[in-house]
């Protein structure tokens, strides 16, 4: 969770800093409640006027992996054994 507060939507260019942060919150607060990728797409679909549905679930999906991925490697570095 740390590093996806401290990377919110870092693939993401074509958006303010206002609606990324509150994008990168809803994101947050998904994974918290563990929702699955086109649940927190759901709640993200309301910051895009077309292509809603595509564009939030492909920005939930690829936070999501990201955020996954990295608590996989800290996980890694943790254990001793990488």
């Amino acid at each position: 969770m740390s590093w996806i507060e401290a990377h919110p939507l870092q693939l993401t260019a074509s958006i303010s800093d206002t609606v990324r942060e509150e994008i990168s919150d809803s994101v947050i607060a998904g994974i918290i409640k563990g929702l699955g990728a086109e649940d927190i797409a759901s709640s993200i679909t309301q910051f895009y006027e077309e292509q809603s549905q595509w564009r939030a679930l492909r920005i939930a999906r690829t936070e999501v992996i990201i955020g996954y991925a990295e608590a996989s490697l800290e996980g890694y570095r943790q254990s001793g054994v990488v």
